[in-house]
């Protein structure tokens, strides 16, 4: 028996700042301290439309506080957004610059906290799971959360967990070091009562302390508090689990940035604007092999697309470009990264300063932003979602005139270079490569599955396809004249995005957004 919260995040984030950590030092309090839970649950007994007896929430605390809980850890990654808010110093205008960090999960991703030697009686058992149905958030309010309480731990040692973290004095799973880190816990119930001269009457009264009233009464510390030592240690990997072949195993595959400028370009700039992105990150890096799309040894183009994309994004659909993915199937090498991060300008004709500011607001893999257009996450990419179906939202450019004599293709029952056999091509390119992974159910017909036409039928985006620019200004590639077209595409079984398909895919022609 062990009594066992499992705790979704909603939105895919955590947002909290450590504990005697400076919001801009960008340390997250991960995992949730046992100090934050306890606080979350006496906050959520206000919520309550009947607050419970203070001695029932008294004993509660007091049982979770005389054991430290362990931790089943999702994958995770850290992010940040920055802000530049604007103050008034010497008399001036002017701005000061705020980091928001935050812990990124899958949308499936879950966090275990057990307390292995704990088991609550009938009443405190109901009261736990009370104040877990009202508990919305943890740490910051945008953290929102679901909070089921279990009464084992077997379910977490079976799931998802990547790393598992304890005390160091306690015994638990057989697991390799990793590393270790600090958090902050109560006193338990005994060690409190002695030193009470100095504390609040009890851990309940402790956990009710407002901060301001702490850094008013001047105290270094939180009275009733402890710091305690984790060892956080990745859990035995399966020996059934597949191998990645990546040269960059680990290694991000996909960087997103915010565009700021007084004027963002439009959607139909797609293809400039990745290729400004590509010189850019080109000038950075002095050439990289990712970037510049060349054999660093030959010179020669890369083949399988394991170079770069380059793709402008208009996340909230109002004709203009808002983001840029950069993305690299088989991750990007240290030299890359170092160049993503430096990335802060492209040069630019929409703005009167000649420039459009980047800020990079994601690192990261593909997988661990993954969900379907049903569970979209805020702040990721639709790009990087699962659907059957796909639509054009940049159009796209066949890279091979269509035959005027065409024969068959038995596989495909598609006339040769027509149309719809180019789209089959492209993606049997992909499928080939390894960057799209389905399987052809038996009479699988993609006659059937595949639209392209000339105006599009649907509402986004808000231009013609001919009011796009698509044709690049530097480098080369097959296409058959500047003609377009809006594609729709249906797979046998959900793929993973990014995709893009024709002439200039690589620079965001012939992007892909998933539809269902």
């Amino acid at each position: 028996m062990a009594l066992t919260l499992k705790i979704r995040f909603l939105t895919g984030r955590y947002h909290a700042t450590a504990w005697q950590q400076q919001v801009n030092e960008g340390i997250p309090d991960w995992p949730p301290s046992p100090w934050r839970l306890l606080r979350a649950l006496v906050a959520a007994a206000y919520r309550l439309p009947q607050p419970p007896p203070r001695s029932d929430l008294l004993a509660l605390v007091n049982r979770l506080s005389e054991h430290l809980p362990h931790y089943g850890l999702p994958e995770t990654t850290l992010g940040h957004t920055r802000h530049y808010m604007p103050i008034r110093k010497e008399g001036e205008d002017t701005t000061t610059l705020v980091l928001d960090t935050f812990v990124a999960f899958s949308a499936d991703a879950t966090l275990w906290v057990t307390w292995p030697q704990v088991q609550l009686p009938l009443a405190q058992r109901q009261l736990l799971e009370q104040l877990c149905r009202h508990l919305s958030y943890l740490g910051r309010a945008e953290s929102w959360v679901d909070v089921t309480v279990l009464d084992d731990n077997r379910e977490m040692f079976t799931g998802q967990v990547a790393k598992v973290a304890k005390p160091l004095s306690s015994d638990g799973v057989d697991v390799s070091v990793w590393s270790s880190i600090e958090l902050l816990a109560p006193q338990p119930p005994a060690a409190f009562a002695k030193a009470r001269k100095h504390f609040p009457t009890d851990v309940l009264a402790a956990l009710e302390l407002d901060v301001a009233k702490l850094h008013d009464d001047r105290w270094s510390g939180i009275p009733g508090t402890r710091w305690v030592r984790y060892e956080i240690a990745s859990r035995p990997r399966s020996s059934s689990r597949a191998v990645r072949s990546s040269p960059f195993q680990d290694a991000p595959a996909f960087a997103r940035f915010v565009l700021v400028g007084s004027v963002l370009p439009k959607l139909s700039d797609a293809l400039s604007v990745g290729e400004r992105c590509r010189q850019a990150l080109m000038s950075l890096s002095k050439g990289h092999w990712l970037f510049a799309g060349r054999d660093p040894a030959t010179g020669t183009p890369l083949q399988g697309h394991v170079h770069s994309w380059f793709f402008p994004e208009d996340a909230d659909q109002d004709g203009f470009i808002d983001h840029v993915l950069v993305y690299a199937a088989k991750g990007f090498d240290k030299e890359a990264l170092a160049a993503l991060r430096r990335l802060r300008q492209i040069w630019s004709a929409e703005t009167r300063e000649g420039k459009l500011q980047l800020l990079l607001v994601q690192l990261g893999f593909v997988k661990d932003y993954t969900c379907n257009v049903h569970q979209a996450i805020p702040g990721v990419s639709s790009l990087l979602m699962q659907a059957r179906t796909w639509r054009t939202v940049t159009p796209w450019v066949p890279s091979r005139h269509s035959r005027k004599h065409p024969k068959k293709d038995p596989r495909t029952g598609l006339d040769q270079d027509s149309l719809a056999h180019q789209v089959v091509t492209q993606i049997d390119h992909l499928r080939r490569d390894g960057w799209l992974r389905f399987t052809e159910p038996p009479g699988w017909s993609w006659a059937e599955q595949i639209q392209i036409c000339s105006q599009k039928t649907w509402a986004y985006p808000p231009y013609p396809w001919y009011a796009f620019r698509r044709q690049r200004t530097q480098g080369q590639g097959a296409h058959a004249g500047t003609r377009a077209y809006w594609v729709q595409v249906t797979f046998p079984e959900p793929i993973t995005g990014p995709l893009a398909l024709g002439y200039a895919s690589h620079f965001g022609l012939g992007l892909f957004q998933p539809v269902e």
